[in-house]
């Protein structure tokens, strides 16, 4: 296969200076013609070029100075675009021949031609502060370009020295000017100005001095003693300058007005590095404060005395307000951004796009070699991803198109905008195009044409090279470094089986490097995750942004094989989250500085040991069944086996131990299946073949039992070191107050940080266990890395019942595994059991039964009946796998079958004279061809409601008649028992009657169990009157004789007649067909509604004739012994509400009135003599009362005494109006 390297020119070693342009170097005469020749001028660029010298033509037009940012990422070409334009201000005849730049140098050569400008480029990583950087630097440009000419004054000590000085010294005079210039002050000891002014200064020292130039160690000396001994506040000035220099604000007008001493019209700044500089100090917020203030001196100061303008252009990586971040709060943030805004409103910004690194990597680094080369590469990406869209789709991000992949083949555009990215996150030195070298370089001899440079590789270029500059920056990017270094490289060489000594050639190491730049690429989107290409990430992606280090023997399944990589991975770094999706889960890392390896290791010294792994292995088990065993190690379960819910007992345990399995727990209870489960791991020596051995043992001793024993295969080394991690991190979560106490050494900060990293992996160690116990128990096959090979089966079921055969699963899931394993157990036992579509309910037991009972009294040969839509499905679902029928589409035709294959059973049993109980039809219909079939008793009741039905057969208990209530399985003491049906009319008027003499409601469908069910409740109500109607006779009689009634009338006759009827029917030794007929045929001389109220009134009425007062009634005559001999006479029925009581009661009042009305008395005439009464003065009778009550006792009690005195009563009392 052809390498790239034949394609492209790809240089042996990237150098450090290769690809990072000195701006200063990069202007120097030996050097222009280099930074032209690799220059590339895009559309954006060429803009960039028009508007910078657009802003230089205003500061010359205007005198006024100007500033901008010159913007753009990494690797985007400041430093070159400043160099160029450099060379384009000193009329460089190359530059000005650039053809993409020959409008914007037309366009601003009527302003800028023939003007001279002062270009000084400035550095800042190494410098302690902007004034000395600028003037500094400015001063040693000058010195190079001008070196006979005067320096310009922008040193204090040269203000001082030669200002001050000579005057101070002729006030004090030599000798004591001198003794100050020596004293402790002065020449004895080092200050801020380092070891200047050491020594002893005399006059012939101090005129040399004075006559040497300002930068000379002799001058500098003289300015740092002179200034110690006379001057200490200038210390203060010289610190904020950093070497003694002048403040910038007139430091500028000072190397203004010295550049027009030059012949200069403009001074142009190219401050290189600045904001990289003050991002590095950005620990010292007063530091970054104070430097980026003075940014606003490059455009305007306190000193306006500029006589040539001066224009800066400030590159700059990010924006200042990126700078402070959430690092620092308050007043000091709020003074950085105050200074942000003043600045942003001075400075313009022209920005060079990362959209034009493409091209520029493609003249430098990524040019083919020829025409064909060219071809061959274009044609290579279409072979990269051939039949993968989704893959082009993740590698083009939202961003590229197909050309600028071709662009940047054999990088990605992923890989291009991870790098831009993973750039701005270090220094300098790392740009975007020295990165794409670093890695053109590394795979110079392995990357073949169609294969891709993979975004993991990004990590060892950025891991090898400067720290990052942002303090945030760098403590994630160490975390990062930290847990790929002691965390992940450790795991993947495990995983790989390598040592850091094994051979380079062993093939695992490329496997290894494969899965190292997996996790490295999820270790760079933590740190920049907020590319395009790392949002969002996913298995998918991770896979098509290292499209070729996953590979799938069937193509399309890389997904699936990272899936699980990453599962395993985050198992044993709880840091990895893995997502839930079952085949495409997100993946990210957390970047904390905590040590969770040493809380999980406290964790299991805390809960490991072999009860708590126990307990969490049936735990996972149990939630892979759905939760359906509970929490307890022996158990019972309902399995819905065919439509029908089955016990199924459950167990767990060692079966090796008989100290923890005894031989009686492998018993199943009577007919009730048993399945006993162990688990994948023992004491160490211990396998698998030991539990079979036991088993073994005691099949020989036992009976055969319905017992099933699951058994697995053992986890290994790797699989209990899972299950201790698992078992110590589930019990550490179980409750927030046990993690805040084996977490009590960590800060609150720590434990937040924590906590998700150990559900994480907790999470996973869960998925992974599951997975492993999938294989183990057999439900999965093939290996998995947690199984022991070779302590497996091939067998894990062992059956205690030789004629019950089980055989392996055919499901893929334990709750599947499980449900198959009880299909094969009572498919066994019961395999003539229905198959019932849908669990048969109570509901549908009762529907079923009611129109299958409705069917069967239809007139016809079939019985069909149409059913209604809502019933159709329970009659589906249960008539027809019962063969009780047929459900059509809409109607429901019963059949015989079960009447065919009972019938015998049933004239056997007549013939012997033995009475059939349901136990009895239940075995039959289990035993019946095609059984056993072991139906529940309420399911199998109803083929036993059925074939009673068909065959005139009734349900009785105990000589009672049994009432069935379907749903709900009937004793299995219940005989059917034979009946005789009556004749249809016969039947009928007996319901009638049934219904209007006692109230007993019965279908009018004839039928043995209706017709017993009619007499049982039809003897119990005549039953249940007792004596009363034979005392009703009596007592009538009795009135009539009273009444003097000469018959009885319909009130007697019905009542005997009533009499007659329960005593005929309350018989217990009557057949039910002869209690129908007598029922239905008992002679009742009125109607079955006088009957009926004569029977449930006869104690009241008897009370009634008790009560009457014949006396009063017969002494009032005719007009009330005619009414009373017609109501004695009449039906209870006949008299409406109230019946005898109320005409008897109404009969007495007029009784009464007639008799105290009629009679008159005329009292003999007597002559009495005249008494005249003595007269009393009237008195008075003074008592309180408190109620009406009262005053009425008080006023019968006074008249009572008075008259029986005889005392003359006078009452007058006084009305309103006067009366009285």
């Amino acid at each position: 296969m052809t390498l790239i390297n034949e394609l492209i020119d790809i240089p042996d070693q990237v150098l450090d200076g290769d690809f990072v342009l000195k701006l200063t170097e990069g202007v120097e005469e030996g050097h222009s013609a280099a930074t032209l020749a690799d220059y590339y001028v895009s559309a954006g660029v060429a803009l960039a070029f028009d508007d910078a010298l657009g802003m230089i033509a205003g500061a010359v037009r205007g005198g006024s100075s100007q500033a901008t940012f010159l913007h753009g990422s990494f690797g985007s070409g400041k430093s070159h675009f400043m160099a160029v334009l450099h060379l384009l201000l000193q009329g460089n005849p190359q530059a000005r021949a650039i053809p993409q730049l020959a409008p914007a140098i037309a366009h601003w050569d009527p302003v800028l031609a023939g003007k001279k400008f002062l270009l000084v480029p400035i550095h800042f990583l190494t410098q302690r502060s902007m004034d000395s950087a600028i003037l500094g630097q400015y001063v040693e440009h000058t010195q190079r370009a001008h070196p006979t000419a005067p320096l310009p004054p922008v040193y204090l000590a040269d203000r001082i020295i030669s200002g001050e000085l000579p005057g101070l010294r002729g006030r004090l005079g030599e000798p004591a000017f001198l003794d100050g210039l020596n004293g402790p002050g002065g020449g004895g000891e080092a200050d801020e100005w380092g070891e200047y002014g050491t020594g002893t200064w005399d006059s012939a020292r101090l005129d040399a001095a004075l006559a040497a130039p300002a930068t000379s160690r002799e001058r500098q000396d003289l300015a740092a003693a002179y200034i110690a001994a006379y001057r200490p506040e200038t210390t203060v000035e010289a610190r904020s300058t950093g070497e003694g220099l002048i403040d910038l604000d007139n430091g500028l007008a000072a190397i203004s007005a010295h550049a027009r001493g030059l012949g200069y019209d403009a001074v142009v700044l190219f401050l290189d590095e600045v904001i990289l500089w003050l991002a590095s100090n950005i620990g010292d917020l007063h530091f970054v404060q104070r430097e980026s203030q003075k940014l606003t001196k490059l455009v305007e100061g306190t000193n306006a005395g500029r006589p040539v303008p001066i224009v800066s252009f400030v590159a700059r990586q990010r924006d200042l307000r990126d700078l402070v971040g959430d690092t620092t709060v308050g007043a000091e943030v709020q003074s950085f951004a105050d200074n942000v805004e003043l600045q942003s409103g001075r400075f313009g910004v022209i920005t060079l796009e990362d959209r034009d690194l493409p091209a520029i990597a493609r003249q430098r680094l990524l040019r083919p070699t020829s025409l064909e080369a060219e071809t061959q590469l274009r044609r290579a990406v279409d072979q990269a991803v051939a039949g993968r869209a989704d893959v082009l789709d993740t590698l083009l991000t939202t961003e590229a198109d197909l050309e600028l992949f071709r662009t940047v083949y054999p990088f990605s555009p992923a890989v291009v905008q991870a790098l831009i990215a993973v750039s701005e996150a270090l220094q300098r030195e790392r740009t975007a195009l020295k990165v794409m070298a670093h890695l053109l370089v590394q795979h110079r001899d392995d990357l073949h044409v169609g294969e891709l440079i993979p975004v993991g590789d990004l990590w060892d270029v950025v891991a090898s090279g400067d720290r990052p500059f942002s303090p945030h920056m760098r403590v994630a990017f160490d975390v990062a470094k930290r847990l790929h270094r002691e965390r992940l490289r450790p795991m993947l060489l495990a995983q790989h089986q390598l040592a850091p000594d094994t051979a380079a050639e062993d093939p695992r190491w490329a496997l290894f490097r494969n899965d190292d730049r997996l996790v490295k690429t999820v270790l760079l989107a933590a740190l920049v995750d907020k590319v395009d290409a790392f949002r969002r990430l996913d298995a998918a992606r991770l896979v098509a942004l290292n499209w070729g280090s996953v590979r799938s023997p069937i193509p399309g399944r890389e997904t699936q094989i990272m899936a699980s990589k990453l599962r395993d991975w985050n198992a044993q770094v709880g840091e990895l989250k893995v997502g839930d999706d079952p085949v495409n889960p997100s993946v990210s890392i957390a970047l904390v500085d905590v040590d969770t390896d040493a809380i999980v290791e406290a964790a299991v010294a805390a809960f490991d040991n072999a009860g708590t792994r126990r307990t969490k292995l049936r735990s996972l088990l149990d939630s892979q069944l759905g939760g359906r065993l509970g929490g307890d190690l022996f158990t019972s379960y309902e399995l819905l086996w065919r439509g029908t819910r089955r016990p199924l007992d459950v167990a767990f345990g060692n079966l090796r131990d008989t100290g923890e399995v005894p031989d009686a727990a492998l018993r199943a209870a009577g007919d009730r299946p048993k399945v006993f489960i162990d688990f994948p791991l023992d004491e160490h020596g211990r396998s698998p073949t030991d539990d079979l051995d036991r088993l073994d043992r005691w099949a020989e001793q036992h009976p055969a039992t319905r017992t099933v024993c699951w058994l697995p295969s053992f986890l290994n080394a790797a699989g209990l070191s899972a299950l201790r991690t698992y078992v110590a991190i589930d019990e550490l979560l179980a409750s927030p107050s046990r993690y805040e106490t084996h977490t009590a050494h960590l800060s609150q900060t720590q434990r937040l940080e924590a906590r998700p990293i150990l559900e994480s992996r907790r999470d996973q160690l869960r998925n992974q266990l599951t997975q492993a116990l999938l294989v183990a128990y057999g439900v999965v096959g093939g290996a998995n890395g947690l199984v022991d090979p070779a302590n497996s089966l091939t067998d894990h079921f062992r059956s205690l019942d030789p004629t019950l055969v089980v055989r392996p699963t055919t499901q893929p899931s334990l709750a599947g595994a499980f449900d198959e394993l009880g299909d094969q157990v009572y498919r066994q036992l019961y395999p003539g059991h229905p198959r019932f579509e849908d669990e048969v309910t109570r509901p549908q037991l009762r529907t079923t039964w009611a129109e299958v009972a409705r069917s069967l009294d239809q007139p016809g040969d079939d019985g069909r009946i149409v059913v209604e839509t809502s019933k159709r499905g329970a009659l589906r679902n249960v008539a027809n796998a019962l063969e009780l029928g047929t459900m059509h589409e809409s109607y429901f035709v019963p059949a015989q079958t079960w009447l065919g294959r009972l019938d015998r059973h049933l004239h056997q049993a007549r013939e012997a004279g033995r009475a059939v109980t349901v136990a009895d039809v239940r075995g039959w219909v289990d035993a019946a061809p095609g059984g056993p079939r072991g139906l529940p008793p309420e399911v199998a009741d109803l083929v036993v409601l059925t074939v009673a039905a068909q065959t005139d057969h009734s349900l009785a208990l105990a000589g009672r008649a049994v009432a069935p209530d379907p749903g709900r399985a009937l004793a299995d003491e219940v005989v059917l028992r034979p009946e005789q049906l009556p004749p249809a009319e016969l039947w009928k008027a007996a319901v009638a009657r049934a219904g209007g003499v006692f109230g007993v409601p019965v279908s009018e469908r004839v039928t043995a169990a209706e017709m017993a069910l009619l007499a049982d409740r039809v003897r119990a109500a005549a039953a249940a009157h007792g004596t009363a109607p034979r005392e009703l006779v009596a007592a009538l009689g009795d009135a009539r004789g009273r009444a003097g009634l000469a018959e009885g009338g319909a009130r007697l006759r019905t009542a005997e007649a009533a009499l007659d009827l329960v005593a005929s029917l309350a018989r217990p030794d009557l057949a039910p067909l002869q209690l129908v007929e007598r029922l239905a045929e008992a002679d009742i001389p009125t109607s079955d509604q006088a009957v009926a109220l004569s029977l449930s009134s006869a104690r009241p009425v008897m009370t009634a004739l008790r009560d009457t007062n014949w006396d009063l009634l017969r002494s009032a005559g005719p007009e009330v012994t005619e009414p009373l001999a017609e109501a004695l006479a009449s039906d209870e029925f006949a008299l409406g509400s109230g019946g005898y009581d109320a005409v008897r009661r109404r009969l007495e009042q007029e009784a009464t009135r007639i008799v105290t009305g009629s009679v008159t008395v005329t009292p003999p005439v007597v002559t009495q003599p005249v008494v005249t009464p003595p007269v009393v003065t009237p008195g008075r009778l003074q008592r309180q009362v408190r109620s009406r009550r009262e005053l009425d006792q008080l006023i019968d009690e006074t008249l009572d005494e008075l008259l029986g005195r005889g005392v003359v009563v006078e009452i007058s009392w006084d009305e309103p109006g006067g009366r009285g």
